[in-house]
């Protein structure tokens, strides 16, 4: 009984301290995560997770304009999922599209 109360209690304060009614997160799906499921997820009392890959490579939104739109279907709480690897410039350079990205304009740890 006690433990239920704890994930309870820690399930109420995710909801505040995020800004949601509801202790669910909508996680990030290649190549499924579309502006309007985001929203919807947002809307619905959760969190959705926008997916950049996705936004961006499926849905063929500029990163900007595709947070623009979202923005546009919800006022509600949104989370980013952003990949991180050790070799960033690397991988930015393999992921990116010219001139999407200048190396120089790169904060300094992503370079």
């Amino acid at each position: 009984m006690a433990a239920g109360f704890g994930i309870m209690k820690e399930a109420e304060e995710f909801c505040q301290t995020v800004g949601i009614e509801v202790p669910l997160i909508g996680g990030a799906m290649y190549p499924c995560s579309n502006p309007e499921l985001v929203a919807a997820i947002s809307e619905a009392g959760a969190i959705g997770i926008i997916q950049p890959l996705s936004l961006s490579y499926v849905h063929g939104y500029e990163f900007r304009a595709g947070l623009d739109y979202l923005r546009t279907l919800t006022q509600k709480p949104l989370g980013l999922n952003l990949i991180s690897v050790r070799q960033k410039t690397r991988y930015f350079r393999g992921a990116m599209t010219p001139p999407a990205v200048e190396f120089s304009q790169l904060p300094a740890f992503l370079a």
